[in-house]
Parts: structure tokens; sequence; C-alpha cells
């Protein structure tokens, strides 16, 4: 191509500094990029590719040495790019730039062609706007469309990941970890849901506290709940004590020194995030997200892969689901997973059944019922749509709840039952379903494995 052609292309020289910096703090968002303008900068970004597959990290001092470009390197480590939006930005200017390049030197050939006297040839002008066409095909999201040869490559990395356990993934609990195939796998979902009273808010809580102590990244976005009450059974979990003791004015020093030690352990937790609003859109959700990792970054506490579960009690109370049920919840829940596998996380969904179902008692006629009986999608507001674009599905029942509620006449002979909660598996995409149980501490919110009648389907 003419060089004074090539001058009507902006120069992204500066774009792709920014990019690499941001890949420093991100590695993940390497797979965005294709080849840069820049003889150094594009050897930077093979150098970093090739770290990346050898899980080695991004030292300065070993980029460094591996390039030989000191003062790009400094560069790179300056600018601190954390700003995911300019990213994205500048990192399709990189791939609008080879566009624009074919695209001129088309043009060129064209122009060349047809300095000659004559008529017009049609035939070489449709050509023209059809390699103009092929090309913008090409890089317009070539990240999204892979051969098999990156599709086998992705696999192949994925299955060095798990032989080293790098990839293994828990719900926090091992007991729900033998029901499920994949659980909490990243860009994926699973819904959880339970009547009124049924402790669905109180068993995510659980399992959040176990991931956290895991290690395990946690985004709890909270739309029903006081935050208040929320740290009452957060603390009651970690420390054993009471809600009464908790809430009520007279506390014992020694109580009280429990209770601010227990305050102390949690202020130390970097890898849990808290969202204590009543309302949010999925634009925000995301945003959220995002900046949730940034955090998480600047803590030292995300993984390479970003990975983190994100938690959302209720997700019908989110701006665009709603009141939203059937073909009118679709497009938002869509958006809801394409959110999950954009950042790499895995949500996990809360919801209400609807409590129709339960009136006059007509389903459960006798208290042995209780025992056995599970909630369906199909009993839940908008159930099958959540179902459908969730990796499972889990029902939370706690039959004496249940019994209390249809059969008070015998309150004192629930009083001498365990207060157990089903967590019953209703669908699973890679396995059978199956149950396991939970029982409650005394008088805490504890939960422990309930061992005397697991079963599974």
């Amino acid at each position: 191509m003419d060089s004074s052609l090539r001058g009507f292309v902006p120069s992204v020289e500066e774009d792709e500094f920014y990019c690499l910096s941001h890949c420093i703090l991100f590695p993940d968002k390497l797979d965005n990029l294709k080849k840069f303008t820049n003889d150094h900068t594009e050897k930077i970004r093979q150098v970093l590719n090739e770290l990346k597959q050898n899980q080695i990290s991004f030292d300065k001092n070993i980029l460094i040495k591996e390039t030989s470009l000191p003062v790009e390197i400094e560069k790179i480590f300056s600018l601190n790019a954390k700003d995911e939006k300019a990213f994205d930005s500048y990192a399709k200017a990189i791939n609008d730039y080879w566009t624009q390049i074919d695209i001129i030197g088309k043009v060129q050939e064209f122009l060349y062609s047809s300095n000659k006297k004559g008529g017009l040839d049609y035939t070489k002008i449709k050509d023209l706007a059809s390699e103009i066409l092929n090309n913008y095909h090409k890089y317009d999201d070539s990240a999204v469309i892979l051969n098999t040869h990156d599709l086998s490559e992705r696999y192949r990395n994925e299955m060095e990941q798990r032989d080293k356990g790098l990839s293994q993934r828990t719900t926090g609990s091992k007991d729900l970890d033998k029901l499920l195939a994949r659980p909490f796998a990243p860009q994926e979902m699973t819904t959880l849901f339970g009547n009124k009273g049924s402790g669905k808010s109180l068993f995510c809580k659980f399992l959040e506290n176990n991931l956290i102590t895991l290690g395990v990244c946690v985004i709890s976005i909270n739309l029903e709940m006081t935050d208040t009450s929320n740290y009452d059974r957060l603390i009651s979990m970690r420390e054993g004590i009471s809600l009464p003791d908790l809430i009520k004015s007279d506390k014992e020093p020694r109580l009280k020194s429990k209770i601010e030690n227990g305050i102390k352990k949690i202020e130390q937790i970097k890898n849990f995030l808290y969202y204590k609003e009543g309302e949010v859109s999925l634009d925000q959700l995301e945003s959220l997200i995002k900046k949730s990792k940034v955090i998480f970054k600047e803590l030292g506490v995300l993984p390479e892969d970003e990975y983190c579960v994100v938690t959302i009690d209720l997700t019908e109370q989110i701006e665009e689901l709603s009141g939203k049920a059937g073909t009118d919840l679709k497009p938002g829940i869509n958006r809801l997973l394409q959110i999950a596998k954009r950042s790499n996380c895995h949500i996990v969904n809360i919801l209400q059944s609807n409590e129709n179902i339960f009136r006059g008692g007509r389903m459960l006629g006798t208290p042995e019922a209780c025992e056995s009986f599970s909630l369906q999608p199909e009993h839940v507001e908008g159930g099958s749509v959540y179902a459908a674009r969730s990796r499972a599905v889990i029902a939370v029942n706690r039959p004496t709840v249940l019994k209390r509620r249809f059969f008070p006449a015998r309150e004192e002979e629930w009083d001498l039952e365990p207060d157990v909660m089903w967590i019953n598996v209703v669908k699973q995409n890679d396995a059978k379903l199956g149950r396991t149980a939970f029982v409650f501490s005394e008088d805490n919110f504890r939960l422990f494995p309930f061992k005397r009648d697991n079963t599974n389907n």
C-alpha cells in the first residue's frame, strides 16, 4: 500500500499501550486482542500470551527480560489502566485499524486499475464492494466465532486446569456438591427457591459464609432483607451466637466481647462485598460486578480468571424482571445469563414460590405429605424461564414449618421433631436429581448436614 494512503488511518499505538496495561490487571482480556500495529507492543502482547499460557505472573522484571523493551514495559506499568469501557473501546479501535488498512488497500488497487481510458469496469466495482464487506465481517467480533483449532485449544487449556485442580468449583457445601455435576461453574446460573419461611435466604447465607471461608470471592446482592438482618445471620453462623442474644439490650460483658471479636473478624474479610440497596437494574448489576472485581483485584484476592459467585436475593426484584412472567420474562433472564458469561461468574438466583399453591392446605393433606413434599419450577412465578437458563434448580423445604402451618393442633408434637431443611435438586442438566438435608443448631443460624435419612432419586 502507498504510505501516503496509510496516513489516512489514525495511529492506535497509544491504544495498544493502554490495552496492555489493562491486561496486566485483567489477564483474561488478552483473548480480546489481535495483532498490534507497532512491532514493540506486538512483541509484548505475544510474550504476555506465552506467560499466561504457562501460568506465569506478569512481573515487570520478567517482562523486561523476555522482551528487552524496558522503556515500553515501564510505560505499561505506569498507566494502571482499570477502565474496562476504555479497554473495550481501544481494543475495537485496534481491530478496526486492520479493517481500514485492508479496505484502503482494495480501494488503492481499484483506483490504479480505474486510472485508464475507457468505460468503468462494473465487475471490479462489485468485487471492491464485496471485499469491503468481507473484511468487515472478518474483523467484526471475530473473537466470538471460533474455528475448530481455537475451540480445541480452549478446551485443551480447560483440561489442563482440571488436571491441576484449578478449575474445581464448589457451592460451599460438600453435601450439595455431591449432587451437582458442575457445582457453581463459571458463566452459569443456579436457581434456588422456597416458600415463605422455608429458609431459602438463610441457606444462601450459609453457602456464602462457607465460600468466604474457602477463599472464593462472593458478591452478595440483597434486594429484600436489610443489612442488619443479614449481619445478624452472618455473625450468628460464624460465632454461634443466638439471635435473641444479638438483639437483647442487656448484654453481659462476656457476650459483648464475643460479638465485638466476631465483628472484628468479619472486618478482616477481603473476599466478600455486599450490596444493600432495595433495587437494581441489569445494567447496574453488571456495573456492580465490574466494580467489585476491581476492588477484589486491589485487595489481592481476585483469581487470575476473575471467577466469583454472585448471589441475588431476590432476583425477581431486579427492575427488568419484576412482575414479569412467561415470554415477557425471557429477554431479562437471557440478559442475566449473558452477564454471567461476560463476567465469568456464577449467579445464584433466590426466588420465592407462589403462596397461592398452599392456600387451604390443599397440596398437603397429611403431616406425612410434608416430609416428601418438594416445590417445582412451575410453583414459582416465571419459574420455568429461570429453570431453562439455569444449570441446576434447587427447592428448599422445611417439613416442620409446613406442619406447624397446616396442622397447628399438633404443635406440641412438632416441637419434639428436629427442624430439618431439605435441599432438593429438582432440575439438573448433566446429572441425576437428588436431595440432601441439613439441620439447625439449637439456638443459632448454623446449619449442619443431617445424615439420618439423606436420599437420592
